[in-house]
Order: C-alpha cells, then structure tokens, then sequence
C-alpha cells in the first residue's frame, strides 16, 4: 500500500477533540513528550505499542479492542503524546480510561460509560498467572451484584496484573479471594538415572530384580520385593555389572512447580538422507521412454533421551508423577536404502512415591545380532589363500544380544512454607 501522510487531518480531529467534552480531557499524564514517528501498514497494537514505549504507561485493552485492525498510514512530528494518542483513540472509535498514573485501559467507545460509573482496581498477582484466575473468579462472581457484564476482569501479563471494574463491594471481595488464592507453590526435585544394561538374550533383569532387596547398600535376595532408597542406584548398577554390560546413559536432575510439567531432552539432531525416486515416460519417435528421478533431502531426528513430568503434591508428604519417557537410537543400515534403522522404546505412567522414595522401571528392552569373524593375521590377507585358511582355521559365530533400560526415579518435597 502506498503511503499515505494525513498530518493534518490528524490536526483538524485534535482541534475538534479539543473543542470536545470527552473523556480524553479527563485523562493525566505525568509525561507528554513529543511524538514523532512514520505508520506504514500498521496495526493497533504496534502504534499503541510505540506510544507505550515513547511515554512510560502501560496500555492495557479490552477484548472488544481489534487490536489487529489496520490503521491508515500517516506521520506525526513533533506532536505531544497526549495529542497523538487523542488522535488514535477518535479515528478507531475508542477510548481510554485511567487507572492509575501511568496505566489506562483501552475499550471501544460503546463501553466507555460501562468502565467510567463502576470502582476499578489493579491487584498485583505474585504466584499465580493472573490471566488463569479470570474464569474462577467470573464463574464465581457471575451472579453477584456485578452481574450481566458490569464485572471486568482484564490481565496485564507483563506486570501479572489483575484490572477488575465493578461495585466495590465486589472488587473488595474479588482482592481478598486472590489473597487466599495466590499462596507460594511448593515444588519438587526429581531425581532421574538411566542405565542401560546389555547381556545375552534369555536373561531377565527385570525379573532377577524383583527376587533382591536393598540391606546396608548391597542388594541381597529376598523373595517379595524389590525395596531401594535414593542411594540406592550405584548398588543397583554394581550387582548388574555381575553379569552384565551397564552404561549410566544419563543422570539428570530437574525441579519443578507442583501441578507444573517439566521436560528433559539430551538428543543429537541426526541428518539422514532419505531418497524418492519417481518414474515419468517420455514420447519419442520411439514409443515411451520410462525415465526415473531421484530427488535426495535431508532430514533431521532427534536421537537420544526425552522425558516430560508432571508432579503432584499431597498433604500426606506423597508425590503423583506423571511421567513419559522416550529413548531412541540408531540401528543397523538397511541393505535396500542404505538407511539406518531408528529404534524407539517408550513408557508412559503415572505413579505415586513417599518423598524420597525411589521406584525403578525395567523391561524396555530391544534385540540386537552382533556377527563376529575370526582370522588369522597375515596369512588370511593373502589373496585366494587367505580365503582357505579362513575357512579352515576362521570362522564366524553370531550372537544375539538384549539391551533393557533401567531408569530410576525418585522425588523430594521443598514445601512453600
């Protein structure tokens, strides 16, 4: 759109807001620096956000305000911000109503008188979204004495600021709720170790566990239960090591609100090249001719540990967790596409533990075929010869080996008192 300079259009509207018994009058700035700026292709929201920054106030809008609505292009020089704003406000049939020194709300002129008779108020929020209040309190104040849209419950997200505009009785009632409401979130520390435990196949570690018990950091057998605290894990990882490959794939620690969701990733972006190969034919003077294309992209995938947590705290000192795990990695190369297989192992629970008691997970478990060939140095390098003697003296033996995952989980209480 090209631009359009309309100054002094916007000086013949501030001449007759001037004139005006509006309630652009009524409003006091304790600042009102010249405005000089260029509007091309804006929408409400950048303008009221220029002005914003260039006076220090805080707008805060309606949701009748369209605040994606485009505005005409037009320049101002050196005009006061009281103007300018005057001048915004008129030519989109809105108006602004003062709440404190340096916040006003913007509304549409049609619920100017609505916000100008009722109380308002602004009630800072400390733990608490101020935006997620706003439905609790209108479902319980909607048949108050606010009734029929005389309540206005409007969020300023940066500050976390609650507006409210209604009776006072109201408003002084709505401030002592959010008092009670707005409470410090206890939060909890979750403990995480990953293990992964490799050995032949037909060897159970998730049923060997449950035949062991903890007793002074070595797990002895018992024929219940497997019982472990949050110093257990190195145990457990000693008395596989037994008879078993472990690695300790990761250890990580996250705190988190209570009712709140964390997540853990520890992936490497992986570029594969995956391959489409397409068939058109061709007319020549020889009939149809096939000919194929092969367009080759590269895709990324996220290769390694994903967790997300979802703890919930009780007054009995218990913790509810949420909790959804996922391990990928990469497998053999396909012979066909020369692609390498992604393997994936997943798990999605919702357990309860004592705070600091430990809960382990197994069973996560993949096949894997490693094939081993045996020659003999320098001699099975001789051509030909080397063959025989490889064949004779060599040989290749295949191995089928089991990969489980073994995660420990175990969370700690910081209560908000």
């Amino acid at each position: 759109m090209k631009r359009t300079v309309i100054a002094l259009i916007i000086a013949a509207l501030l001449q007759g807001i001037a004139a005006a018994d509006g309630s652009s009058s009524s409003l006091k700035f304790q600042n009102d620096p010249p405005i000089t700026a260029a509007y091309t292709m804006a929408n409400l929201k950048q303008v009221f956000a220029t002005l914003s920054q260039a006076a220090k106030v805080n707008f805060i809008y309606d949701d009748g305000v369209q605040l994606n609505k485009m505005v005409p292009s037009f320049t101002v020089k050196d005009l006061p911000f009281s103007k300018t704003l005057d001048a915004i406000l008129t030519t989109n049939a809105l108006e602004a109503v003062q709440i404190s020194t340096d916040t006003f709300i913007i509304v549409p002129a049609t619920k100017y008188q609505q916000y100008v008779k009722n109380d308002k108020q602004i009630i800072p929020v400390v733990y608490i979204d101020a935006a997620k209040l706003i439905p609790a309190l209108q479902s319980m104040y909607a048949t108050g004495p606010d009734k029929q849209g005389g309540l206005k419950l409007i969020s300023e997200d940066k500050r976390n600021l609650l507006i409210a505009v209604g009776s006072k009785d109201t408003l002084d009632e709505i401030a002592k709720t959010i008092k009670d409401l707005d409470q410090k979130v206890s939060q909890v520390i979750v403990e995480l170790k990953i293990a992964e435990v490799s050995r032949e196949k037909d060897v159970d570690v998730g049923s060997q566990l449950l035949s062991y018990q903890l007793n002074s950091s070595q797990l002895v057998p018992n024929n219940n239960y497997l019982s472990l605290t949050a110093d257990s894990f190195p145990a457990l990882i000693k008395f596989l090591q037994t008879n078993s490959n472990v690695k300790l794939l990761a250890t990580p620690n996250i705190r988190v609100l209570d009712r709140q969701k964390a997540q853990i990733n520890i992936t490497d972006q992986v570029p594969i090249q995956l391959s489409t190969t397409q068939i058109s034919s061709s007319t020549g003077g020889g009939g149809a001719t096939p000919t194929a294309y092969t367009t080759t992209q590269v895709q990324f995938f996220d290769i390694g540990i994903k967790f997300s947590i979802v703890p919930t705290i009780h007054n009995d000192q218990e913790v509810t967790i949420d909790l959804n795990a996922e391990i990928t990695s990469l497998g053999k190369v396909t012979a066909t596409n020369n692609i390498p297989e992604i393997g994936k192992r997943s798990a999605q629970t919702i357990i309860r533990l004592k705070d600091g008691e430990t809960s382990i997970m197994s069973g996560l478990k993949k096949e894997e075929e490693r094939v081993t060939k045996t020659h003999l140095p320098v001699l099975s390098d001789i051509p030909l010869i080397g063959t025989i003697f490889d064949f004779v003296l060599g040989g290749t033996s295949t191995q089928i080996i089991e990969s489980e995952i073994i995660l420990s989980i175990t969370p700690h209480i910081i209560s908000a008192k």
